[in-house]
């Protein structure tokens, strides 16, 4: 991965609070997720508490988890039985339990002969609530690509490398670059001296990877691409309106997400049909078909009472319903046969080689729960007509290749210790990751009960009266010092959230 080292990063943050401000917009106003800001911010507040139930026992400095069968996903193999020694977050040394190194005070988790799965990765996510963390984790999900950067994020993702947050690794692209504001929700660029002006401005901030939208005339897409390679940095995004899909490859777009460009995003049709253009060693593409999915209005109530909605908060479940375009209209029509053009695009990119990702989109949309996201992914990608080998390694090897490492995506020596303990073989069986034994993340293992614990506590706090919209002073002076203490411990709060809590609570 390029670009500035931790140090600098950590410094930067606090900065771009200050640098994205105005690009981004008066972010007092919004109020992402819905919901009154004081009732978010309390509902983060108790979300923290059930996080920090899964990081209460010290890590210890050597575990080995025993007995397992190592499943790569590259070549395509499963090993004997071994033991994985792990030693500071990452793998120490694979091998035969005869020839097991001996260390004494070591963490022993027992396998039976389960399989040893690498961590899986969502390369396409937009997180707005520290809940994301749970879920993921829960589901085997060890990385997550963050593809709408802001300063909270760019926190969160050290905190959690610290052990401060339990979380699945984030890697962050930065505020989405556009000439257009969406919602707040982009750095505005104008002109090219502005467009070289952000990206710089982002890679010392320390995102990960620069990311374009929709919107972006080829002048300006050119000047990013240009000083995003002059950075060092990766550009990553939508192909705009009206560039050539090829055009964008060749200035060096990395991944390219929902299809953009082939898919005309102004009426939703096919667009580009040169999807040659894909078949680069370095490139490589996010469908998100699960952000494309159409609802029959007969499946809404099972969808509502499914187990992942139990982990949503009640009023984004509303939301959902009251989301949904009017059967029988336009827009319902348009997105009933989208999921087709969708499928009709995968199987002409498989003809090409086209590389895949497996990124969701979670949680922009209805009815997406993050974490359960993925295992969908993987699956509408496999009934789309990707080859489950292919399918597998979206989802493990190949975004560690698209984000130029080797910390993750393989259980090898040196890698990360991002393990995930399976009762099946995931070459063999497409179900395998639906519910595992057991998630190791940076080394810390989470049992299955623990997770299980977890979850039924996130659920309980999504079932519980909300607080009042008129919070009386001894309820506020409460939320205050539960988010002060939280903070202390090292948990990030979305900044949007505190702002508009504070905001409401001046009103």
């Amino acid at each position: 991965m390029k670009g500035p080292g931790i140090a600098q990063r950590v410094a930067a943050i606090a900065g771009c609070i200050f640098l994205v401000t105005a690009p981004l917009g008066d972010a007092r106003s919004e109020n992402p997720g819905g919901g009154s800001a004081l009732q978010q911010l309390a509902e983060q507040a108790r979300i923290a508490e059930v996080l920090s139930s899964l990081n209460d026992r010290p890590m210890p400095e050597i575990s080995i988890l025993r007995n397992v069968r190592v499943v790569d996903p590259v070549e395509g193999a499963v090993t004997p039985p071994q033991s994985i020694v792990v030693s500071n977050g990452a793998i120490f040394w694979i091998g035969d339990r005869g020839s097991e190194p001996s260390f004494e005070g070591a963490a022993i988790i027992e396998g039976d002969g389960r399989y040893a799965a690498p961590g899986l990765t969502d390369m396409h996510v937009h997180s707005e609530s520290a809940s994301s963390w749970l879920l993921n984790l829960a589901n085997g999900v060890t990385t997550v690509r963050e593809m709408g950067g802001l300063p909270w994020l760019l926190a969160s993702r050290e905190a959690i490398a610290a052990d401060r947050i339990a979380g699945p690794n984030l890697y962050v692209a930065g505020t989405i670059i556009n000439y257009v504001p969406l919602g707040g929700y982009a750095a505005v660029v104008k002109d090219a001296v502005t467009a070289r002006r952000v990206v710089r401005q982002q890679v010392a901030c320390g995102y990960d990877f620069i990311k374009i939208h929709n919107v972006l005339p080829g002048p300006l897409l050119d000047a990013v691409a240009d000083e995003a390679a002059r950075q060092g940095i990766d550009l990553v995004g939508h192909v705009p309106h009206g560039v050539p899909v090829r055009h964008a490859v060749e200035r060096g777009m990395r991944t390219l997400e929902h299809f953009k460009g082939f898919l005309d995003d102004r009426t939703l049709e096919i667009g580009d049909t040169d999807y040659a253009a894909a078949n680069n060693a370095e490139l490589w593409v996010t469908p998100t078909l699960y952000a494309f999915r159409y609802f029959e209005r007969d499946d809404v109530p099972s969808l509502l009472r499914s187990p992942p909605a139990r982990y949503v908060p009640q009023r984004t479940r509303r939301s959902w319903v009251s989301g949904l375009p009017k059967q029988g209209s336009a827009s319902d029509t348009l997105a009933e046969s989208l999921p087709g053009r969708m499928r009709q695009i995968v199987q002409s990119l498989v003809a090409h080689d086209a590389q895949f990702l497996a990124g969701t989109d979670a949680a922009n949309y209805p009815f997406q729960v993050m974490g359960f996201a993925l295992l969908d992914e993987m699956r509408l990608l496999a009934e789309a007509g990707v080859p489950w080998s292919e399918v597998l390694r979206s989802a493990t090897s190949s975004p560690a290749a698209a984000m130029r490492t080797k910390q993750f995506g393989r259980l090898r020596p040196g890698t990360r210790a991002d393990i995930v303990l399976l009762d099946r073989n995931p070459l063999a069986d497409r179900t395998a990751y639906e519910r595992n034994q057991g998630v190791m993340v940076r080394g810390r293992w989470l049992d299955r009960a623990l997770l299980d614990r977890a979850l039924a506590q996130l659920a309980d706090l999504f079932e519980q009266p909300p607080l009042s919209d008129q919070p009386d002073r001894q309820q506020i002076t409460a939320l205050v010092g539960k988010v002060a203490e939280k903070s202390g411990e090292g948990f990030v709060f979305n900044s949007r959230t505190v702002l508009a809590a504070a905001d409401q609570v001046r009103q």
